[in-house]
């Protein structure tokens, strides 16, 4: 099981470095789901980011703040700030520096290994 959601962690870090990128660097990471029950998960993930993560009271958070962007495009709701109330910060999860380390040291066995995987298809 540690192996699966060190996998996906490591598939999240190459799209948050890839977003980091071609945009800028995360100022703030929330988390929120299924997943966010799991504060091993949440912990591992925090290390294998290196970056400090938020859970939010709710599990569903990311699908009512899409809701909240698409009345805010379409001018139901005047103020973003306004939307920030419906949701609460629960727990914050700091990552541990040579925690970090060990993982990015991980990292490129996993990424090594999963390109050479990706040309056996």
């Amino acid at each position: 099981m540690r192996a699966i959601m060190e996998g996906i962690s490591f598939a999240l870090f190459e799209i948050l470095t890839t977003l980091e990128e071609t945009i800028e660097p995360a100022k703030n990471i929330y988390a929120s789901g299924g997943f966010i029950r799991s504060q091993k998960w949440i912990t591992l993930l925090a290390d294998v980011l290196g970056k400090k993560i938020s859970v939010t009271q709710a599990e569903d958070s990311s699908a009512a703040g899409a809701a909240m962007l698409g009345m805010l495009a379409l001018d139901i709701v005047k103020d973003i700030n306004y939307m920030k109330s419906f949701f609460t910060v629960k727990e914050t999860y700091e990552p541990v520096a040579k925690d970090h380390g060990v993982y990015m040291n991980n990292y490129s066995v996993y990424s090594n290994l999963y390109s050479k995987f990706k040309e056996l298809k």
